[in-house]
């Protein structure tokens, strides 16, 4: 009976050590796309960046990095002024995908900025005050002392 529940024990082991290691070897993965993603946005490739993210997330669910990584190549793939149908798309598309960012991470203040940049960038006023008034980020901003005395020092001097 001693030797079966030795083997049990040594089974669960065995178990806990292989699963606990395929997240490892998985993030290590993760983090080794996302060195690749950096490599092609850094170099202009922002597609193939984006895909190199799109891996590292699947490798890695938990990764805090690669939603903001995605946010981030599919914004560079918008040309701003252009108001073409599909880079227009391409805005929302980087809209959508930073507020994924701002589930995971609420507190992610690029992320704020981004989506009120390309709310602001494609001209969709209506949402840009919106999400502006909506905001923890904006309303933080707009409430601090810094802001306050910069807005009543312009307001004398007018």
């Amino acid at each position: 009976m001693k030797l079966s529940k030795t083997r049990v024990v040594i089974a669960l082991a065995i178990l806990v050590v292989s699963t606990s290691g395929c997240s490892l070897v998985n993030r290590i993965r993760a983090k080794n796309q996302l060195n690749e993603a950096a490599r092609a946005y850094h170099d202009g490739h922002f597609e193939e960046a984006e895909q190199y993210s799109r891996r590292a997330l699947e490798l890695d669910p938990n990764s805090k990095t690669a939603p903001l990584f995605i946010a981030r190549t599919i914004h560079a793939q918008y040309k701003p002024g252009v108001q073409a149908p599909e880079n227009i798309a391409k805005a929302n598309e980087a809209i959508q995908a930073y507020q994924l960012v701002l589930q995971r991470d609420p507190k992610s203040d690029e992320a704020y900025k981004a989506i009120a940049y390309l709310y602001g960038a494609t001209k969709d006023d209506e949402k840009l005050r919106s999400w502006i008034s909506s905001c923890r980020f904006f309303s933080s901003v707009f409430s601090s002392p810094e802001y306050l005395r910069m807005v009543s020092a312009k307001s004398v001097k007018s």
